[in-house]
């Protein structure tokens, strides 16, 4: 049987947990309708050794680099197959190819990496670090929706949730950002108990301040490694700006806001890199 491929390469974090890494396991009802069970739209056929063969030799794999020649590929193998599954994303009947595992035990973070097939030879389309959370099947043409989340390690505690399409030959990518962290260096209760999907989108009559927790703070809300931040909050959004309440609490309400915040000094983001990628967040009730 043949197949024409399309490779995707996923790295996940199968191997090993660097002390370093932060919130790698967030709240999976994050994601509405999220399928955590992977293995089953997994592909198996006996094409696989020779797909992943074909990428090793030509030295498309960026990762088991001690064999620089490439003259090795069944100890390769050997080491990560279990890794590797085919899957066909947009169900067009040609497959992809997922790779889950860090590239060396050591890394802090995994990566998604995706190959598509260019004149019979595979190019690289789309890297990114992101472990696979799960998925959703498109109920319209039964495409598989893959969710990677970006976890920060360090000192660092930015997140993206990121959405992967394969669409019309390309890997379309959305992302959704929060702040969090599971050390004692950064204050507040990140996320609510629950989330509800049916509220529906409003447009702030005023400013909107945004924080990673519900009760604003004023004193030591970070102290982790060189950079301290006094406060938790994230940002100011400007009137007029688009918000979806997803969760409450007595005097908060945790939002997904879509906008262009105001640029100010001492932000623990650089705005001008998420205007217009939606960001999770808690905003006073007073405040709107």
């Amino acid at each position: 049987m043949k197949f024409y491929i399309t490779l995707i390469v996923l790295s996940f974090s199968f191997i090993s947990k660097a002390a370093g890494v932060v919130y790698e396991h967030l709240p999976l009802n994050m994601i509405h309708g999220l399928r955590t069970h992977v293995d089953s739209v997994f592909i198996a056929t006996p094409e696989l050794k020779e797909a992943v063969k074909t990428l090793y030799t030509g030295k498309m794999i960026n990762h088991y680099l001690e064999d620089d020649g490439r003259e090795n590929f069944e100890t390769y193998f050997s080491l990560y197959k279990e890794f590797w599954h085919f899957i066909d994303l947009n169900q067009d009947g040609q497959l992809e190819l997922l790779f889950q595992g860090k590239y060396e035990a050591t890394d802090d973070r995994a990566y998604t990496e995706i190959y598509t097939l260019s004149e019979n030879k595979y190019v690289l389309s789309y890297v990114e670090i992101g472990a696979l959370l799960g998925y959703k099947i498109n109920p319209n043409n039964n495409e598989i929706i893959l969710y990677t989340h970006e976890y920060p390690c360090c000192e660092s505690y930015t997140h993206n949730i990121s959405t992967l399409r394969f669409i019309r030959g390309e890997i379309k990518v959305k992302k959704k950002f929060f702040i969090a962290r599971d050390k004692e260096d950064m204050k507040g209760e990140f996320f609510p108990d629950s989330l509800h999907f049916k509220g529906t989108y409003q447009i702030s009559k005023q400013e909107i301040a945004l924080y990673w927790s519900p009760t604003p703070i004023t004193e030591n809300a970070f102290v982790g490694g060189i950079r301290r931040l006094q406060t938790n909050l994230i940002c100011h959004f400007p009137e007029h700006t688009l918000f979806r309440i997803l969760a409450e609490t007595p005097d908060a309400y945790y939002i997904l806001i879509t906008g262009k915040a105001k640029e100010e000094n001492g932000l623990p983001i650089n705005v001008a890199n998420l205007e217009m990628i939606p960001i999770y967040g808690w905003i006073q009730k007073k405040a709107l």
